[in-house]
């Protein structure tokens, strides 16, 4: 090692890295930060390269640090070309969480950087950084760089190695990058749409504005800043960006400094719709109105502009303020007007239900969910989504089976996914009995339906989406229950060992199954069993109450009771 490597920090870092395994040398990279320091702007940065930290310890032009400055609360601004960051963090050191940032860049290492420096000051969360290309076509293309892969680096080219002046060059890498139009990239990823835009692509300005087309004439994006590399230096690239944009409904209204002299120029281009005739005192007034005081100046206001940038800068704002002052009054008066619709429908649909007899009394009344060993059971079933019944429904049947002989079997006719069979076994359960419980279905839906007496709601095959095996895994096949499949007009043979039943459900909607079940099981029931007819006051069941009645009326025995939850209880008198 020569005596001025020997005095190089840098070399003699670096001739330390190498004496190390790879691995270590992996770990010491993976612990250093980079060169830490603050932009101009304030912020925190960390640089790993020379082009890096010149990139973000630059000073951002004037006019291009004024024009952010003029950014509105909840603007949405797009840094096209943001290579390491340095627009981006500027923008974010102007208006913190006022605003949200959307930061693309191709170049995997000035990603990298601006990733990391977002992280640095914790901006990741209100900033969106994406690692694409925007073009004029939506792909997979690759990336040519020209020169370095460094972060910081710039003049790259996406598809063909195809510089800045149309001059082909030898790439040091090639790199496959996705590649979206504007347009594609906000509808894919769901993106909000951009307020500003600022872009700076060496070259490739053409093309990405010729992707953003539907976004340009959608209006919500104000302005747009473009670096323009005019290649030929006779301004026939400004010229066709200008008239591209001109047709989309923008004007050039500015062009910025630029430290490149020559061919590179930075434009300000404007949505007419934004334009004013108001002279700049009133909109002055107005903007400070509609902040509620004036802003006090910091030092960012001391840099030097014109007298005529600072009357644009006025009239921008105060005519953002004003259009936001009477779009604000116009959704306010709207809101009110339909907040008194609102209200006035509340009302009178209040007055409707206190006056009708299902909420009369509601107040006054029990609640069955507080009832204890009742509303746990409920609850637990309900939960398994394997009955239709709520409390109310469950509630009878609670009942029914807290009253029952305990020693006599209990049958369900239409059992469906097993949630009231479940139920009724738990409440005899919950009461100390486990009576031989009989639980009946066909399991593949309704066997036989009248639809001119059962109506439309009933076709063969309704409730099939059940199956035997399931609702016995569910019952737990206990010894105490038996599962009888099939139609039960053909299956109640095996009920005729049984002279008496201590309690029925009936639940099977239907004309045909509940006149059945009603002439089979009336003549069984035990004193003091009663027989609950579920749906009988239900209007898509019809053909339930036109068998309860029918039966009733040449059964002079029997006593109906019809509940106001819908269920029918039948018992013995005589």
């Amino acid at each position: 090692m020569s005596r001025r490597e020997r005095g190089d920090p840098v070399i003699e870092l670096a001739t330390s890295l190498r004496a190390l395994s790879p691995r270590r040398q992996a770990l010491v990279l993976e612990m250093w930060p980079g060169i830490e320091g603050e932009t101009p702007d304030g912020l925190r940065f960390s640089a790993r390269t020379k082009k890096e930290l010149r990139r973000l310890r630059r000073t951002i032009d004037g006019e291009m640090l004024d024009w952010m400055r003029g950014f509105d609360p909840d603007e949405v601004f797009y840094d096209i070309g943001a290579n390491v960051g340095a627009i981006s963090l500027a923008a974010a050191a102007l208006h913190g969480e006022r605003i949200r940032i959307v930061a693309i860049e191709p170049s995997f290492a000035s990603f990298e950087s601006l990733a990391r420096n977002f992280s640095v000051n914790d901006l990741l969360g209100l900033a969106i950084p994406l690692q694409v290309a925007l073009l004029d076509r939506t792909g997979l293309e690759p990336m040519n760089y020209q020169g370095t892969t460094s972060a910081g680096g710039a003049l790259h080219a996406v598809g063909q190695p195809v510089d800045h002046e149309g001059r082909e060059f030898t790439p040091v890498a090639v790199q496959m990058v996705p590649t979206y139009t504007l347009d594609d990239l906000i509808e894919v990823l769901k993106l909000p749409a951009p307020t500003r835009v600022k872009i700076d692509i060496d070259g490739y300005e053409q093309p990405v504005l010729k992707g953003a087309v539907r976004t340009l004439e959608a209006g919500t994006v104000r302005e747009l800043a473009v670096e323009v590399v005019d290649h030929d230096r006779a301004g026939t690239r400004l010229r066709s960006i200008t008239g591209f944009l001109d047709r989309c409904g923008y004007d050039a209204v500015r062009t910025f400094e630029h430290a490149v002299d020559g061919y590179v120029s930075d434009h300000l281009f404007r949505r007419r719709q934004w334009a004013s005739e108001m002279r700049v005192p009133d909109l002055v007034a107005i903007a400070s109105a509609e902040t509620g005081n004036a802003r006090q100046p910091d030092a960012l206001d001391r840099l030097p502009y014109g007298a005529a940038q600072r009357d644009a800068r006025a009239v921008r704002k105060a005519q953002h303020a004003t259009a936001k002052l009477e779009a604000k009054n116009a959704s306010q008066a709207d809101r009110i007007a339909r907040l008194r619709t609102e209200r006035d429908k509340l009302l009178s649909e209040l007055a409707e239900l206190r006056g009708s007899y299902q909420f009369s009394g509601a107040g006054k009344r029990l609640d069955l969910r507080e009832l204890q060993g009742f509303s746990e059971i409920a609850r637990a079933v309900m939960s398994e989504g394997r009955t239709g019944m709520n409390y109310d429904r469950l509630y009878v049947l609670w009942q029914a089976a807290q009253g029952a002989p305990p020693e006599l079997p209990v049958v369900e006719v239409g059992a469906y996914q097993g949630g009231s069979a479940k139920f009724i076994s738990e409440a005899f359960r919950h009461a100390g009995h486990s009576p031989r419980f009989y639980v009946c279905d066909t399991f593949v839906g309704h066997p036989r339906t009248d639809l001119a007496v059962d109506g439309e709601h009933h076709a063969m095959g309704k409730f099939g989406d059940t199956t035997v095996e399931g609702v016995a895994g569910y019952l737990g096949n206990g010894r105490n229950i038996e599962l009888i499949v099939g139609d039960i007009v053909e299956t109640s043979a095996k009920l005729a060992h049984e002279p008496l039943f201590g309690f029925v459900h009936i639940d099977v909607d239907v004309y045909a199954a509940t006149h059945f079940c009603l002439s089979l099981f009336t003549p069984r029931l035990a004193p003091q069993a009663v027989i609950v007819v579920d749906d009988y006051g239900v209007v898509t069941c019809p053909g339930v109450q036109k068998a309860v009645d029918e039966f009733i009326a040449v059964s002079p025995g029997l006593r109906l009771f019809h509940l106001h939850s819908g269920q029918a209880i039948l018992f013995r008198v005589s």
